[in-house]
């Protein structure tokens, strides 16, 4: 049945919710509000990699809100996303820590890769204050299987003060953006300590008919071919000369000199509730060219 615009459900609560099955919450069909209150929610999946295959399935009539939330330890498997967007979807103040899968492979065929979101052509997405570590779907042998780790866009896609962080290892590529997607990238950085210097991969890959957008963003440990289907709205910081922006105030081919560091108490952002979650942040060396030079706009 059609969700009723009118009605809104407000869930503030707090804690510790396990899951150990294929069970996730219910579709969301009407306006859902899910905001950790007094302390941060943690979804946790257990028992060794079980956990829903699909988490939430926001029809196109519904518009979920989650907000100081951590989920952590999910097992991506075959089932098409995470969280599945069709209407409209909105993450504040959100971590995922350790939500992966793997390309399974055998007899030169893979299978499908498996986002932690997925936004359809009829869904609105909106990242806010948003901390992926570790997360997505790890890299398997035959590279054009290698993508849609994090997110898979065929709708509206706004990414905003969001880090996502690899520590090492070989990842597929992060977000894609397919045909009728129109992702947009704003404060952002996205950071591959890339120990295994032999395997580099793309941040973003964007198929032709879709448009991608780029500003105030550092990307380090990426290649850099991906700039090409993209559009830099100026002030971007990609370590790589590969990279063909030139907007104003895009800095090409310099070392970002990012550092994962735990959050420090003194930080002017501290007070916000995301602090109880986020326990590292990525923070440019004094030294980094991304050092005073975003625009404020």
């Amino acid at each position: 049945a059609a969700g009723d615009p009118v009605i809104e459900t407000i869930i503030n609560t707090s804690g510790t919710f396990s899951f150990t099955d294929w069970v996730g919450l219910p579709d969301v069909r009407t306006r859902v509000y899910i905001k950790g209150n007094s302390g941060p929610i943690t979804f946790l999946s257990v028992g060794g990699g079980e956990g829903p295959e699909q988490f939430v399935t926001t029809s196109e009539d519904g518009r979920l809100k989650l907000q100081n939330i951590e989920f952590k330890g999910f097992y991506l498997k075959g089932g098409g996303g995470l969280i599945q967007n069709r209407g409209t979807l909105e993450l504040s103040q959100v971590q995922f820590d350790a939500v992966a899968g793997i390309t399974i492979c055998g007899l030169g065929l893979c299978g499908q890769n498996t986002p932690i979101i997925y936004n359809s052509a009829s869904g609105n997405l909106h990242l806010d204050q948003v901390s992926l570590i570790n997360s997505g779907v790890r890299a398997g042998p035959i590279a054009k299987f290698n993508q849609d780790g994090i997110i898979r866009n065929f709708g509206i896609a706004d990414i905003h003060n969001t880090q996502i962080y690899f520590a090492s290892g070989r990842w597929s590529i992060p977000i894609l953006n397919r045909t009728t997607g129109i992702l947009t990238l704003k404060n952002v950085s996205l950071f591959h300590s890339n120990e295994d210097k032999q395997f580099t991969n793309v941040p973003i890959k964007t198929d032709p008919e879709a448009k991608t957008y780029v500003s105030n963003t550092i990307i380090s440990g990426f290649s850099g071919e991906w700039c090409v289907t993209a559009t830099s709205l100026g002030h971007n910081l990609v370590d790589t000369d590969q990279c063909n922006f030139n907007t104003e105030g895009d800095v090409i081919g310099e070392p970002a000199e990012l550092a994962w560091q735990p959050v420090q108490s003194d930080w002017s952002w501290q007070a916000s509730s995301l602090d109880s979650i986020l326990s590292h942040a990525l923070v440019p060396a004094s030294t980094s060219p991304a050092v005073d030079s975003i625009n404020p706009a």
